[in-house]
């Protein structure tokens, strides 16, 4: 069954309920016609104009008309449904103006708006008709065709699109501000609810020098007429790629004069990855989920590398490695983690492998690629793989054998064992005389024995060189001399385990290595400090030797390293943590100093962020910046909400600060240090606050996940874990609820008996974020029993 058009119509009334009529056409081989179909009412359905029967299958969401069909078909369907409630599909958002009806189909849920063939490979060109009432506009991937209006209604008409899959497709519905700019002969606009409109263009700017790097990195021109960016205020996802038509939370496209520098490079990277896709996942898509990470890894990697180009400020490599590369290196440390190609059948499948797997494992395999064959050659192949596929569909292995082509190196044989098997190898390094031996063997936050080999390109870095070696074997000998360190730049993704005296060695020399080189080394440490491998007395030894280092990049992960050592440990480990922050809030002070780098200031941040959650004595004096919060730098003020939270317990003023946000960041920020509260009392208000609705539905999670980790919350978040689920089922379905099981159960289950309310509430939707949960509460519980003896 081949898929060839759909011509869609809907008449959707101010409630949100709607009829709709569609005509699809397509291609069958002798085979019956099927549908896919979630929650809509089916009125009737004709083939080639005469009217078939047909039956619902609810289980497997498929509509099946009876008979066989041959030849060109056209299929047509009468329907209608109603908006969601979830933040699926098509679903009402809160604005001041009114309702804004906006659709979020990744990965399975344009079958909620409309019968479809629902799957990524079915690729077909969308012609959309949408009937409204004539105050409301209309945006859709396409630009407008025509608009015809009949009374206290209009009909707006969009061109067709080019072939693309069901998942992207976009209608948006409400009364909209709109700015726009012509760039290259494609319009590139900003769209948001009224009155709500970001006075910035740097999305604009963003987009601009994306479409150009994209253009030419690709050497195939953007597909579209035109690309807008649409500011949607209650979206479960951060933002999504439809085809000329990319939706983002407000918080992204919500820029005026206070919004952080931290902020603007989150934004640029959103919007990257997002562009990014119209390329790589729309143009060319994957044929069935379990390639996912071939959308998602490759927008992410070429998300940064276009950021470090056009705003080096911003030290985007930087950003990915600690960001991206981190969160991988320690979801794919344990059993429970999947492979990049996951082999996933149902919804519920689908929606919980978009993971710190899929996005950061794949595309710090790609970097590591790329640092193998080339850049040149890796920029080629790519270029090959999206013009040989254009407009269809790919698989993992497409891209392999192109890369492979370009570059003639192993590509296919090494990326197969890497996307293939879950994990990845921990080389531990000994010296011997003038050679170092290297080993390797599969790394493990439960330090489990496996016989698991990877083909690992390695690199020396030396004092004067950096030297490449493929180690596909168990073990291997280089030479010692001017030997610093292993994996230059942190590009291979695996972990470096040195001997005691040539830990030494490294520490001594790591002065005079990268930022990248000294966070590979920090973040290693801690790596093994939760395995067992380190003790805390050599952790501690890392973190003093690295200490001098107050860049952002070892900031901000040395004081999250210390948090969650506190979090699990507790004031077992605050003498380390005090010679730690005291000595970096020394160096960084409290407020910015005259002609100080960005970088700086964000290091500053990271510190004063993390002194502030552990309670420190400097919390109070942070806490009294509460106040003047409007002439302090907007990078503190998340440190400054907590510390505040922390020491006071004042629910009312957070309360009160949050009614005021101006800006989607200022309310995250303050729900995040509402989670930093005490008692059941303040616990019950915060949920007052969701329920009201005064907490957006997107933004609740950001109180659950931080709550869960906090000692005085965890007896609430415990209490609490069945309805904090089933909110989050009814509001975003599944993937939600088991991710924040996932961030939570490791740090109340240290405290708590969950297993009965985790037994209660599991099904397919949460299994993957319990079990992953519960492994990371195992490894919490063995490092407690060993700090604390």
């Amino acid at each position: 069954m081949e898929v060839s058009s759909y011509d869609l119509r809907f008449d959707i009334r101010d409630d949100g309920s709607y009829d709709g009529i569609e005509t699809v056409k397509m291609v069958c081989h002798g085979e019956p016609i099927y549908l896919h179909s979630s929650g809509l009412s089916i009125g009737s359905i004709s083939v080639n104009g005469k009217a078939v029967s047909f039956r619902e299958d609810t289980e497997r969401e498929m509509i099946l008309i009876e008979g066989t069909y041959s030849g060109e078909c056209s299929v047509s369907v009468a329907f209608s449904g109603r908006a969601s409630e979830t933040l699926q599909g098509f679903y009402s958002a809160k604005t001041p103006s009114g309702p804004m009806y906006t659709t979020q189909f990744e990965s399975t849920d344009a079958r909620r708006m409309f019968p479809c063939v629902d799957e990524p490979s079915k690729k077909a060109r969308f012609r959309v008709t949408v009937t409204v009432g004539r105050e409301l506009d209309v945006v859709s991937n396409m630009p407008v065709d025509s608009v015809r209006y009949e009374g206290e209604r209009k009909e707006v008409r969009f061109r067709e699109t080019p072939r693309m899959s069901t998942y992207l497709i976009y209608i948006g519905v409400g009364k909209f501000d709109t700015r726009s700019t012509v760039h290259n002969g494609v319009s590139i606009g900003l769209v948001a609810p009224k009155g709500k409109l970001t006075r910035s263009d740097f999305p604009l700017t963003v987009a601009e020098k994306c479409l150009d790097f994209y253009e030419e990195y690709f050497d195939i021109k953007y597909a579209l007429p035109k690309m807008d960016l649409i500011s949607v205020p209650e979206f479960a996802a951060g933002a999504m790629e439809n085809w000329g038509a990319i939706t983002f939370r407000e918080i992204y496209l919500d820029i005026d004069e206070r919004t952080s520098f931290q902020n603007m490079k989150l934004i640029a990277e959103v919007i990257a990855h997002e562009i990014a896709h119209q390329w790589f996942g729309n143009l060319v898509t994957m044929e069935w989920w379990n390639d996912l990470w071939l959308n998602e890894s490759f927008a992410t990697f070429m998300s940064y590398k276009v950021i470090e180009r056009e705003f080096p400020e911003m030290a985007a490599t930087e950003d990915m490695v600690r960001l991206r590369t981190q969160s991988a290196l320690m979801g794919d440390a344990l059993r429970s983690s999947h492979p990049i190609q996951a082999d996933v059948k149902d919804p519920s499948e689908i929606a919980q492998i978009f993971d710190e797997i899929s996005y950061g494992k794949g595309a710090s395999i790609l970097r590591m690629i790329e640092s193998f064959i080339g850049e040149e050659k890796f920029r080629d192949g790519i270029r090959n793989y999206l013009k040989e596929h254009m407009y269809g569909n790919a698989r993992g292995s497409d891209l392999w054998n192109s890369l492979e082509k370009a570059s003639g190196k192993p590509v296919t044989r090494i990326m197969e064992a890497w996307i293939r098997e879950k994990g990845y190898p921990v080389l531990t390094v000994s010296r011997n005389g003038d050679s170092l031996h290297v080993s390797q063997k599969q790394f493990l936050l439960l330090n489990d024995v496996t016989d698991r080999r990877y083909p690992v390109p390695i690199t020396v870095v030396r004092e004067d060189r950096v030297e490449s070696v493929l180690l596909e074997g168990r073990e291997t000998q280089i030479g010692f001399m001017g030997f610093r360190k292993l994996n230059h730049m942190n590009t291979g993704f695996y972990r470096s385990l040195y001997a005691d005296e040539l830990l030494d060695h490294v520490l001594k020399h790591a002065g005079s290595a990268s930022r990248i080189d000294r966070w590979g080394i920090a973040n290693d440490a801690f790596a093994f400090l939760l395995s067992g491998l380190y003790d805390l007395n050599r952790y501690s030894r890392v973190v003093d030797a690295l200490s001098q280092d107050t860049s952002f990049m070892l900031s901000d992960e040395i004081s999250s390293q210390l948090v969650r050592l506190w979090l699990v440990c507790g004031d077992s480990v605050l003498p380390l943590a005090r010679r730690y922050f005291d000595q970096a809030i020394s160096h960084l002070g409290l407020r910015p100093r005259k002609g100080e780098s960005r970088d700086a200031l964000l290091a500053r941040a990271s510190v004063l962020t993390g002194a502030s959650t552990i309670g420190l004595d400097v919390a109070r004096e942070i806490a009294d910046m509460v106040g003047d919060m409007q002439s302090i730098e907007s990078e503190v003020h998340q440190a400054i909400l907590i510390a505040y939270a922390r020491t006071t317990n004042d629910f009312d003023t957070l309360s009160k600060i949050l009614a005021g946000a101006r800006t989607e960041e200022a309310a995250v920020k303050t729900i995040n240090a509402m989670a930093w509260l005490s008692g059941q009392d303040r616990f019950q208000a915060v949920l007052g606050l969701i329920r009201e609705g005064k907490i957006k539905r997107q933004d609740s999670w950001r109180f659950f996940g931080p709550a869960g980790e906090n000692p005085a919350f965890r007896e609430q978040m415990a209490t609490h874990v069945s309805w904090v689920v089933d909110y989050l089922r009814k509001n975003y379905g599944g993937a939600r609820a088991s991710r924040t099981l996932e961030a939570v159960i490791p740090y109340v289950g240290l405290d708590q008996d969950i297993g009965g309310s985790l037994a209660a509430i599991e099904g397919r939707d949460t299994t993957v974020g319990i079990r992953k949960g519960l492994e990371v509460l195992e490894v919490h519980r063995r490092l407690r029993q060993r700090v604390r003896g």
